[in-house]
């Protein structure tokens, strides 16, 4: 799947600021445009923290409010430049998939067998008799390897077996599978996400960089 990036290219609306950035030897429009990635990337991670997209407009609230806070680091992200442009996307793994997702509105699609993979939270506390009995009810199984079939389990083996945020996400998902499954009777089902732009600046934005950039290092380069 092709993750979101914003793209940053060596341009001016100043001609000649642009012509004599151009005339730099290519390791100088490198550090430019790294610095403008910099830049641009910190612009993007200040909008995040606010839940904004690019035109201002608030984002609809996530069910994990907490969920940006680990996507909107630094250290997820990463700045790829050339002589003449520079990208910043998310790095490949679980949190660029699910900044990806966020970014793009993708929907999340589920269905009974790939419960089973899905990642789960981890909690130091084992599950309790309520979640056990709640599981229970809902019609919980696990992937018997041996039979290569889900199979049935106790509540104790629940208790034994499942971590508290691990059976309070699977109680979640399995109620959401049933709700789906009374109305429309799918064996599968899509959770909807609004479009929440992660990475991006305005067009204003953008020149602002660019034409402080530029002017900054040319200012550096004569002096020199």
């Amino acid at each position: 799947m092709k993750l979101a990036v914003l793209n940053i290219k060596l341009d001016t609306s100043d001609a000649l600021v642009q012509l004599e950035a151009l005339s730099l030897p290519e390791k100088k429009r490198r550090a430019i445009l790294r610095d403008m990635g910099r830049k641009s990337r910190n612009l993007s991670v200040d909008r995040v923290k606010e839940g904004k997209n690019r035109d201002g407009r608030k984002w609809e609230d996530p069910k994990n409010g907490k969920i940006f806070k680990k996507i909107n680091q630094k250290k997820r992200t990463y700045i790829k430049t050339s002589g003449m442009t520079s990208v910043i996307g998310y790095k490949k793994g679980r949190w660029g998939a699910i900044a990806n997702a966020h970014a793009k509105g993708l929907k999340d699609k589920f269905t009974v067998k790939n419960l089973k993979n899905r990642n789960l939270p981890d909690d130091r506390s084992r599950a309790t008799q309520a979640q056990a009995e709640r599981l229970v009810d809902l019609g919980y199984k696990r992937w018997d390897k041996r039979n290569k079939a889900f199979k049935e389990v106790s509540e104790k083996t629940i208790r034994r077996k499942l971590k508290f945020g691990q059976a309070g996400l699977i109680i979640r998902l399995l109620k959401e599978r049933n709700k789906a499954a009374e109305k429309q009777r799918k064996k599968e089902w899509d959770i909807k996400r609004p479009v929440r732009e992660l990475l991006g600046n305005t067009v204003s934005e953008q020149n602002k960089i660019r034409i402080a950039e530029l002017e900054r290092k040319m200012f550096l380069q004569q002096k020199s």
